[in-house]
């Protein structure tokens, strides 16, 4: 069974930033998909609107965290 945990803060957390390089270890993904340019790229688009907020919803199954979704909420 998935267990699903919705997030929306205005920026990226610590506690995210672990799952995230947890996941990356046994994952291939690109630059684009990394912590770090994840973190900068928010960072730099919410700088032009500061009413955007990060939407991450993260996949469980046994308690054991096997994915990250993250979005940006943005108000117009």
């Amino acid at each position: 069974m998935l267990d699903l945990k919705f997030i929306i803060r205005e920026k990226f957390c610590e506690e995210l930033e672990k799952e995230w390089n947890y996941l990356s270890k046994f994952s291939k993904i690109t630059l684009f998909q990394s912590y770090s340019w994840q973190f900068k790229w928010f960072e730099n688009v919410n700088k032009k609107n500061l009413k955007n907020s990060l939407v991450i919803i993260k996949i469980y199954h046994k308690k054991k965290i096997i994915g990250i979704i993250p979005f940006e909420k943005r108000v117009l």
